[in-house]
């Protein structure tokens, strides 16, 4: 109701409405030499111009948005040139494309104009879309790609991102809103991004904002360890009011809380409650809550598709096998309650997908809807077909959510919100590896090694038991016995805990016996055994020249491992302290990463204790050569080898 208001309000203001534009004669512009020495080799954006004016009125009554975009590209290599040779484009059939136009400045300074009769259009049936491109033949290195494209499309008013930064570097990089001066428009700038600058007088009768900033470097994943969609420099922006009309701070928490819940809490029909309540019926019961509810969830998931259609009554929810996802959350909530268990719904985002802010509500906070139960302190995703209850998403993991709680009291029932931060019991992995090796027989080697995994992790592998086909189980099976063994061709593996009811509840278990002579070599008058094998091959860092981003990790890990060997009787070991090996990371005086490992000698048993933790969220880029260092420690006893010589 009040998002009807606000448009009541906005017509007020708007009797007439023009399909003129301020940018509407936007052109080709010159292109700066400097800037293009600026980029060096590297290539990239010599100009990155985008620009919307909001409209209001039209005969939908309704936001109007007209947008530009204007690039500048510069082709700094060979294979850039090649695949230049497509140029992504609009539609020119599209009612909503105004104008675009490309051009191509050689390095001779030849310029080649494209018109809208180049655009070629490409079908991907089976991905079911159709893409638009410039057909560009004979780029060359050194050329410069300048388009400009102007649409239209229906206004957002509750919630805008616009990235100034790219996939490589910008030299210049703007935007500017333009809007109707009796709106009043929220905007915020992230990550260093500078401050948009207000202009009330801007143009006749209109504001607008304009935020610039140059040199930008490129947004690329070489980084490892690292969450792009969070560092990267953004604006977001909405409508928070009219003046002399609705209040300010329009768009709240409290008003999409009451839009969604509007559609959620429909009253049910007699006739629904009892489809839905049959559908319960047939659901397989359990004493354990937590495999209750993972019941429920398959039960639906197996059951209804979420398609995009209108809101339908939930008998013909489940009849048909599809429904909005509004209708799959009502269905979901008759299920909690017949099972007795409370919850809380949390709207919120995937942290590398879109960022949350909770001092900005709008609707880009809530891409996403999760069922948390305190009692079990774990979370549920209603819609995802690779995940159960507990969910073990971590891209859900320490981002904030809105969580939303139904109460009752004295027969009212009342709505409660507040933002927090989400924590995942599943986010840590702990692994447990023990391995036994007989070394008495050197002619015939053997391990027994025994892994157990709970955790993100863990989970992981339970849910490729849960998915594959038989077939490709044994496959999967043949390749972890592989991966931790060193590529032994002579093992068996016994895999446990594996079923939909185990899975989360209990941890993966996988046991690993083989023979070893390939980690055993013989030199002349030595054996030498490659005892770091043993705990699968390791990742090695890289130096790097500087590290661009902060360190964001999947998974805490917490690793214990313990080897016993049989040592054999007749030799010594000469290099057991290279078995020695302690490297950790300290951030705010908190150990946070670390790898040690020790031994000792008893009788003619050598006994290896290893450990290895990764306990952070996310850290600071100047940690990075500590992380690493803690990392390749693992390399480093990876190539442990031990030298046997007669006594």
């Amino acid at each position: 109701m009040k998002k009807i208001l606000l448009f009541v309000f906005l017509l007020g203001y708007s009797a007439v409405f023009s399909q003129e534009f301020e940018f509407e004669k936007a052109d080709f512009t010159e292109v700066s030499k400097s800037d293009i020495e600026a980029l060096s080799d590297e290539g990239g954006l010599l100009l990155y111009d985008q620009k919307v004016e909001l409209k209001v009125g039209g005969l939908n009554d309704m936001v109007t948005s007209f947008n530009l975009v204007h690039y500048q590209q510069y082709v700094a290599s060979d294979s850039s040139a090649a695949a230049f040779q497509k140029v992504l484009a609009r539609d020119p059939k599209d009612e909503h494309t105004v104008k675009q136009k490309l051009r191509i400045i050689k390095p001779n300074g030849q310029v080649v104009n494209f018109s809208n009769d180049s655009i070629k259009e490409f079908t991907n049936e089976q991905a079911g879309f159709v893409i638009h491109y410039f057909d560009v033949e004979g780029m060359e290195k050194g050329s410069v790609v300048e388009y400009v494209g102007i649409w239209s499309e229906d206004g957002v008013i509750d919630g805008v991102d616009v990235k100034l930064q790219s996939d490589v570097p910008v030299i210049k990089s703007k935007f500017e809103l333009i809007y109707p001066d009796n709106i009043i428009i929220k905007m915020k700038a992230y990550n260093g991004l500078n401050t948009p600058v207000y202009n009330e007088e801007a143009y006749n009768g209109k504001s607008s904002y304009v935020v610039e900033h140059n040199n930008l470097e490129a947004m690329i994943s070489n980084d490892e360890y690292t969450n792009l969609i969070k560092n990267i420099k953004f604006l977001r922006y909405k409508v928070d009011g009219i003046y002399g009309g609705v209040e300010k701070d329009f768009f709240n928490y409290k008003f999409f809380v009451d839009d969604f819940l509007a559609k959620r809490n429909r009253p049910l029909s007699n006739q629904e409650l009892s489809v839905a309540n049959d559908f319960y019926k047939k659901v397989r019961k359990s004493d354990n809550l937590m495999l209750s509810l993972r019941n429920i969830e398959f039960a639906i998931k197996s059951s209804v598709v979420i398609s995009p259609e209108e809101l339908k009554t939930l008998d013909r929810v489940i009849s048909e096998h599809t429904g909005h996802l509004t209708d799959v959350l009502r269905l979901y909530d008759v299920m909690f309650k017949n099972l007795g268990v409370k919850y809380e719904l949390v709207l919120t985002t995937k942290k590398n997908q879109q960022v949350y802010d909770a001092s900005f509500p709008t609707r880009l906070n809530f891409t996403d809807a999760l069922f948390y139960f305190p009692s079990l302190d774990a979370y549920m995703d209603p819609f995802s077909y690779e995940y159960f209850i507990p969910l073990s998403n971590t891209a859900y993991h320490h981002n904030q959510g809105l969580f939303v709680t139904t109460r009752e009291f004295a027969g009212m029932e009342t709505i409660a919100y507040d933002n927090k931060q989400l924590s995942l019991n599943t986010f840590e992995t702990k692994d447990v590896f023990k391995a036994e090796v007989d070394l008495r027989n050197l002619n015939q080697v053997s391990v027994k090694t025994q892994h157990s995994i709970s955790g993100e992790r863990g989970i992981d592998f339970q849910k490729y038991f849960l998915l594959l086909n038989s077939n490709t189980i044994a496959d999967f099976k043949n390749f972890l016995a592989k991966a931790y063994s060193n590529d032994a061709t002579d093992f068996n593996i016994d895999v446990k805990n594996t079923s939909f009811d185990d899975y989360a509840i209990k941890p993966f278990v996988f046991n690993v016996n083989y023979k070893a002579d390939h980690l055993f070599e013989q030199t002349e008058g030595a054996y030498i055994f490659k005892v770091g094998k043993l705990i699968g091959d390791q990742v090695r860092l890289e130096a790097e020249e500087e590290r661009l981003w902060p360190i964001e990790l999947t998974t805490a890990v917490d690793y214990k491992r313990t080897i016993t060997v049989q040592l054999p009787k007749g030799y010594k070991v000469e290099n057991l302290k290279d078995l020695n090996i302690h490297e950790k990371l300290k951030v705010d005086g908190k150990i946070v990463g670390e790898f040690k490992s020790s031994y000792k000698v008893k009788d003619d048993i050598l006994s290896i204790d290893c450990i290895e933790i990764y306990d952070f969220v996310e850290i600071d880029k100047k940690y990075w050569q500590e992380y690493r260092t803690v990392i390749n420690a693992a390399a480093v006893f990876n190539d442990v080898k031990l030298k046997f010589t007669a006594k």
